[in-house]
C-alpha cells in the first residue's frame, strides 16, 4: 500500500493549536479564497466572537497571514447583499450593526 505524500500546510497546525478557540467561538470554520491575487487565496481558518472576527490564511511562501475584523456600522458588501436578497424576495429580518 502506499503512503500518502506529507506536505506541510501551517494552516492545519494553526488549526489544531487554536482548538480551544476554535470550541468557544461564536462562529467558526474554513472556507477557500479564489484566485492568484487575493490575499486569502487558499485555506481560510475563521473564527469570529462577538463583534470580532480572525481569518487566517497562507502566502506563496507557505507563510501565515492573518486578518482581523471588527463589526462596523455599514458595509458595501452588506449593501449590495442585502439588496440582492430584498430583490429575491429573501427577507433579513435582523441587520446587526454595533
Amino acid at each position: 500500500m502506499r503512503r500518502k505524500k506529507e506536505v506541510f500546510d501551517p494552516t492545519v497546525k494553526a488549526r489544531k493549536v487554536l482548538e480551544f478557540i476554535w470550541a468557544r467561538s461564536q462562529l467558526c470554520g474554513r472556507c477557500w479564497g479564489k484566485g492568484e491575487t487575493n490575499p486569502y487565496k487558499g485555506t481560510n481558518i475563521t473564527i469570529a466572537s462577538e463583534n470580532e472576527l480572525v481569518t487566517i490564511s497562507m502566502n506563496g511562501e507557505k507563510e501565515l497571514v492573518a486578518h482581523q475584523f471588527k463589526l462596523v456600522e455599514k458595509t458595501n458588501l452588506g449593501d449590495e447583499i442585502f439588496g440582492i436578497l430584498e430583490k429575491a424576495n429573501l427577507r433579513v429580518v435582523k441587520r446587526t450593526v454595533k
